[in-house]
This record gives C-alpha cells, sequence and structure tokens, in this order.
C-alpha cells in the first residue's frame, strides 16, 4: 500500500462530498521527516574531553567505525552499511537520456535527503500513490505537499472573495448615503452587515497567516473512472505504481559520485558523465553538472529553475523549508561560446526580482580542448580523473540587480 495508506474499505462518497481527514493529522516535524542533506547516514563518534578516558572511548568507536568510512577503494565505500546505493534506471527519449528511480523506497530515500529529482506524476515530491489512493480508495490521511499547496490556494481564493465582497458592500453604501432619499434605517442595517463582514474578513486573514493548514477535510470533485479501478490490483488491492523519480543528468553524475546511485552498466561517474556530455571541453550539460557539483559541495539544495526562467534555483534547505533564495544563470567565460543574450538576462532578471530572488550569473572558465582531451584520455583511474577534470574548470559568480531609476538613483 502508498505511504500513508491504513487499509479499509472505501467510505460512501458522492461527487463534491468530502472525505473526513482526522485532525491530529498535522505536518510532521520536518527536521525528522528530513533529517540529512545527502542520502549518507552519517556515524557519529563520541566528543573527546579533558578526560584521558574520553580519549580511549573515542578511539575506540573511530576503530570500529573505520571500515564505514569511504577511506579506501571504491569497493569498501560502496560495500559500507551507511551508504546504500539505489538503483537508477536510464532510457533515451527523443535523443535525451532520462535518468528515473522506480522502487519506491529510493524515490523517497533520494526526496527525503537531498531533495533530488522530480516525481515524473507529480509537481515536485513524488506523490501521486498517496493522492491516487486517497481518490480511489478511500484510504490514507496524511497529506501531500501537493494537496496542501492546493488547500492553501483554496484558503486564499475564499478570502480574495471574501475582501471583493466588502469592497462591493462599501461602494454601495457610500452611494447610498450620498442620496438623501435613503431612509437612516437601511443605512444602519448595512452599516451594521459591513461591520459584520469585515470581522470575518479578519478572521479570514489571521487563519491565512498561519502555516499550518486547518483544513480537516480533502473535497473529492472527480468521478472516478473505469481507468481509475484498473490500478488497484484485483488480489492484493494494492494500487499499481505509475510514477518514477526523474533525476537530471547533473544530478545522476553527483549521486554516483559520492556513491548514493547505482547505474546498470555503468558503475562509475565517469561513465555517467561520458553518457550525457559530448567531446567537448564547453559542452552544455557538461558545464550544468560542474556547477550543480559547485553549490552542492557549498551545502546549499539545487533544484532545476526552469520554472523561472534560470538554469537552477538554490535553497537554503529544501522546497519544504523555505523558498529558493537565488536563481543562477550559467554563462561561458569563453570566446566563441554561445551565451545568453543581455536582453534575455534582463528579462529573466525581472522575473526573478518579481518572486522576492536574486539573480546570480555563474560564469564559467572552460579550459582549452587540448587540457581536456588530455584528461579524457589519461590512464587515471575514473573517480580521479573526475576530480582532474572538475579542477580545470572554475566557477565565478556575480550578482545581478535590475536597475530602477526611481529606486536607485544615487
Amino acid at each position: 500500500m502508498p505511504e500513508g495508506s491504513t487499509g479499509g474499505s472505501r467510505p460512501e462518497t458522492t461527487p463534491g462530498s468530502a472525505t473526513a481527514i482526522p485532525k491530529n493529522n498535522k505536518r510532521r516535524n520536518l527536521m525528522e521527516l528530513y533529517p540529512f542533506p545527502l542520502p549518507i547516514t552519517p556515524i557519529y563518534l563520541p566528543s573527546i574531553t579533558n578526560n584521558p578516558l574520553s580519549w580511549l572511548v573515542a578511539g575506540y568507536a573511530y576503530w570500529t567505525a573505520f571500515p564505514k568510512l569511504a577511506l579506501f577503494s571504491d569497493e569498501s565505500r560502496a560495500n559500507q552499511p551507511s551508504l546504500t546505493p539505489v538503483n537508477c534506471e536510464y532510457e533515451y527519449i527523443s535523443s535525451a537520456i532520462i535518468f528515473k528511480v522506480t522502487s519506491p523506497s529510493g524515490m523517497i530515500t533520494l526526496w527525503r535527503s537531498g531533495f533530488f529529482g522530480k516525481g515524473s506524476l507529480s509537481r515536485s515530491d513524488p506523490s501521486w500513490s498517496t493522492r491516487t489512493a486517497r481518490r480511489v480508495m478511500g484510504v490514507g490521511t496524511v497529506l501531500t505537499s501537493e494537496e496542501i499547496t492546493n488547500l492553501r490556494r483554496q484558503e486564499r481564493m475564499g478570502f480574495k472573495n471574501a475582501r471583493d465582497r466588502v469592497q462591493q458592500m462599501e461602494l454601495e453604501l457610500r452611494r447610498l448615503m450620498s442620496q438623501e432619499t435613503t431612509p437612516e434605517k437601511i443605512i444602519k442595517e448595512r452599516t451594521a452587515v459591513l461591520e459584520a463582514e469585515k470581522t470575518k474578513l479578519a478572521e479570514l486573514r489571521a487563519d491565512l497567516q498561519k502555516k499550518p493548514v486547518k483544513l480537516a477535510t480533502t473535497p473529492i470533485d472527480e468521478e472516478i473512472r473505469e481507468e481509475d479501478l484498473q490500478l488497484v490490483h484485483p488480489v492484493t488491492g494494492e494500487l499499481t505504481q505509475l510514477e518514477y523519480l526523474q533525476l537530471m543528468p547533473c544530478e545522476a553524475v553527483f549521486l554516483t559520485l559520492i556513491g548514493c546511485l547505482k547505474v546498470p552498466a555503468l558503475p562509475t561517474s565517469w561513465s555517467v558523465l561520458q553518457m550525457v556530455v559530448s567531446g567537448s571541453a564547453n559542452c552544455e550539460e557538461l558545464i550544468r553538472c560542474i556547477v550543480y557539483h559547485h553549490y552542492r559541495s557549498l551545502g546549499w539544495c539545487v533544484r532545476s529553475g526552469i520554472k523561472f526562467g534560470t538554469d537552477f534555483l538554490l535553497y537554503k534547505g529544501g522546497p519544504p523549508f523555505t523558498h529558493a533564495e537565488h536563481g543562477i544563470i550559467i554563462m561561458q567565460n569563453q570566446k566563441g561560446c554561445r551565451n545568453t543574450r543581455w536582453v534575455d538576462i534582463s528579462g529573466t532578471a525581472r522575473v526573478v526580482g518579481g518572486v522576492k530572488k536574486n539573480m546570480i550569473i555563474a560564469f564559467v572558465d572552460v579550459p582549452e580542448q587540448d587540457a581536456y582531451a588530455k584528461v579524457v584520455d589519461g590512464k587515471e583511474h575514473d573517480e580521479v580523473k573526475l576530480g582532474v577534470l572538475y579542477g580545470l574548470y572554475k566557477v565565478t559568480e556575480v550578482g545581478y540587480r535590475r536597475w530602477v531609476p526611481s529606486r536607485n538613483r544615487e
């Protein structure tokens, strides 16, 4: 059964009705749900104090944990219990390579530990099975982030409708008060009704400012179709999983490099990189992999920025914690490279600024083709070769801010 399901028969509902959700169904603590920034379980060692016994305890703990640490070969790193690689598949669609994780446990691991990938049938996290199980089978009490977003939108729409209604009532009251023939009784009645509506509007505004979703029902507006019933297995009663976690090529390279992803027939991160890049030093996908690795190594949560016309978005913790703070535009600092026009950058800056984010232009110094070919054709180990190749590139950030004459006169 999908995560959050409780089993049982489907309650009787009709289109447009609501399925009750228990009031104790609150959002779980985010730090408990997303404890690690990477899909790696850390090994905690005891602290060392002035007491000599603490040195012995710390030394023993370090010695017992030593085989689990990735300090030797790739074999020891792959066999350590604290780092279990997630199996990943790949296929070509319209000459583009797609990396996808199909196992439910692998999807949850990569999303909750670093927010990697995107659900193919969801807005962000792979929650299609949970949402579909509630809609088709009537089971499950855990609100997904997509459902929470929809509920918040319904709250905001209700507030806007109430605000428009109050404004119309104010205009009507002013019109009546401007007419000398309007009875005083009608004006008093309309004023009392207006004050009551303003009180309700203030309550709606206060509820809207509270982050936890207070709605305890999920409306079922869609009629159950025959195709929906075919998703449920007739014997086991489980929902057929149609969603997979799609990874960007740069995410697949990064996860393979740190040993958290295993791609069949591509045992190393270098082989994965060779699948997605061409033989040129200024390959766009290679530049994206380098910039992605750069910001991930600095502790940022890096997500695709196509929604706002940028290459990447940078989050401090991740999408469930905060909104993205920065939008990244990649430009190659090399003669003859095709870069974005400044007119397009100005338009992107307008969009990014409109959603209260900072736009950063990441200039990448591209090495000469001879230096690139020397590393690619070298006989070093694949992991060493990838590190040497990344070292040939240099990333420099420049903050871009739109100049507004009325605000930036000085």
